[in-house]
C-alpha cells in the first residue's frame, strides 16, 4: 500500500493521505486523529515511519555538512600549495586565476551549503508537525538558536575563505607580492 503523508501549506494543520481517506489535522490537536475515520493506529504508524525517516535525512544532512567542508578545505589546501609555495607560478596571470577559482570555489560551497540548510530545515519543520501528532518532543525542546549556529559557521567558513581569496588577488596586483 502506497502512504503518503504530507505537510500542508500552512504550518498549523498536517495533512494525511491515506487510500480512501484524506484528514487535515490541526497539528496542536493531535487527538482529533480519533474522529477520523481512518483507523487510528494506521495513522500513528505511517506518521513514525515518517518521522523515522525525517530523523534519517535530517542526520544525512548534518553529516553532509563535514563531507562539503571536508572537500572544501582539501581544495584550498591545493590552491593554497600552488599561490605560496617557493617557487614562482609561470605568470602573474595564473596566480590571478587561481585566486579566481578559490572564490568560485567559495560560492559554489555556499551555494550548496545554503541549499543543504534548506533541505535540513524544511524536514526539522516536518519532524516537528509530525512530534505533535505522535507525542513526542525530541525536536520540539531542542533549544533554539543563538547567534551562533552550526549553520552561520559553516557559511562564516566559505565568506571568509573567499575574502581571503580576493585580498589575495588585491595584495598581488598592488604590491606584487
Amino acid at each position: 500500500m502506497n502512504v503518503n503523508i504530507n505537510a500542508a501549506v500552512k504550518v498549523s494543520e498536517i495533512e494525511i493521505k491515506l487510500p480512501g481517506h484524506l484528514m487535515v489535522l490541526p497539528a496542536s490537536d493531535p487527538a482529533c486523529i480519533a474522529s477520523t475515520t481512518a483507523p487510528r493506529e494506521d495513522i500513528q504508524r505511517y506518521a513514525l515511519e515518517e518521522y523515522k525517516e525525517c530523523n534519517n535525512n535530517l542526520r544525512h544532512y548534518g553529516n553532509m555538512r563535514f563531507a562539503e567542508i571536508t572537500v572544501f578545505f582539501a581544495v584550498n589546501a591545493g590552491l593554497l600549495s600552488r599561490v605560496y609555495n617557493d617557487q614562482r607560478l609561470a605568470s602573474p596571470a595564473f596566480e590571478y586565476l587561481i585566486s579566481a577559482v578559490g572564490v568560485f570555489f567559495c560560492i559554489l560551497f555556499g551555494v550548496m551549503n545554503r541549499r543543504r540548510v534548506s533541505l535540513w530545515v524544511t524536514h526539522y519543520r516536518r519532524a516537528v508537525q509530525l512530534e505533535e501528532v505522535l507525542g513526542f518532543q525530541q525536536h520540539r525542546l531542542r533549544p533554539k538558536d543563538g547567534p551562533l549556529s552550526n549553520r552561520k559557521a559553516a557559511a562564516t567558513v566559505y565568506v571568509i575563505t573567499g575574502v581571503f581569496w580576493v585580498s589575495t588577488a588585491i595584495l598581488k596586483m598592488v604590491f606584487n607580492v
